[in-house]
C-alpha cells in the first residue's frame, strides 16, 4: 500500500528531469498521474508530447496509472487542459506540482527583454494558468524550487517563477484557506503530499 493510493497528481514539466522523477515516485506510491510536458529543447522551442508519453509508458510498465498531456501551460487553455485530463481520466485532482520551466542560458547583464518575457510567460503565468482551474477543486500543494543558491549564474531567469510566484504569492495566499505549500530546495527528495 502506497502513501498516495487513490490520489491523482498533476505534474507539469514532467517529460524529463525533476518532473519525471516526481511523476514516477508519485506513481510508485499509488497516485494516478497526469504527466504534462510540452517536449522539445530546454529553451521552450518546439513541442512533442512523446517525451511525456515515454514517462507514461514507463509508469504503466511498472503497473501504475498515468496519462500524457502535451498542452502549453503558459496559456489559460493549456492550464485548463491539464486539469480537464485529470478529471476526464481519473475523476479528481488531489496534488499539483508546478514544475514546468524553460532554460535560456543568459546572465542578468546579457538578458534580453524577449528572453525575460518568454521565461516569465512559462514560469510565472504558467503557474497561474495551471493553478487557477485546480484551485477550485482541491487543496493545493505547491512545490517551489529554492534554486537560486544552486544554479549556474546563467540560469538566473529560470529561477524567477519559483521564488516570485510559487512561494511568495500562491503559498501566502492559500495558507489563509488552510492550503498547504512546501518549498523544496533543488536536490531534495520529492514531497509526498496528502490531505490531513
Amino acid at each position: 500500500m502506497g502513501l498516495l493510493d487513490g490520489k491523482v497528481a498533476i505534474i507539469t514539466g514532467a517529460g524529463g528531469g525533476l518532473g519525471e522523477a516526481y511523476a514516477k515516485l508519485f506513481a510508485r506510491e499509488g497516485a494516478a498521474v497526469v504527466v504534462n510536458g510540452l517536449g522539445g529543447p530546454r529553451d521552450g522551442s518546439g513541442a512533442d508530447v512523446s517525451m511525456a508519453q515515454q514517462v507514461v509508458n514507463a509508469i504503466k510498465a511498472e503497473g501504475g496509472r498515468a496519462v500524457a498531456n502535451g498542452a502549453d501551460i503558459s496559456t489559460m487553455a493549456g492550464g485548463q487542459s491539464v486539469f480537464d485530463d485529470a478529471i476526464k481520466h481519473f475523476g479528481r485532482a488531489d496534488i499539483l506540482v508546478n514544475n514546468a520551466g524553460i532554460l535560456l542560458d543568459q546572465t542578468f547583464a546579457k538578458a534580453t527583454e524577449a528572453a525575460w518575457d518568454k521565461v516569465l510567460k512559462v514560469h510565472l503565468k504558467g503557474t497561474f494558468c495551471v493553478t487557477q482551474p485546480v484551485f477550485r477543486w482541491m487543496r493545493v500543494y505547491v512545490v517551489a524550487l529554492a534554486g537560486a543558491w544552486f544554479m549556474h549564474t546563467g540560469w538566473m531567469l529560470y529561477v524567477a517563477q519559483y521564488d516570485l510566484m510559487s512561494t511568495s504569492l500562491v503559498a501566502r495566499t492559500y495558507l489563509f484557506f488552510t492550503w498547504y505549500a512546501v518549498a523544496v530546495a533543488v536536490g531534495v527528495a520529492a514531497v509526498l503530499a496528502f490531505r490531513r
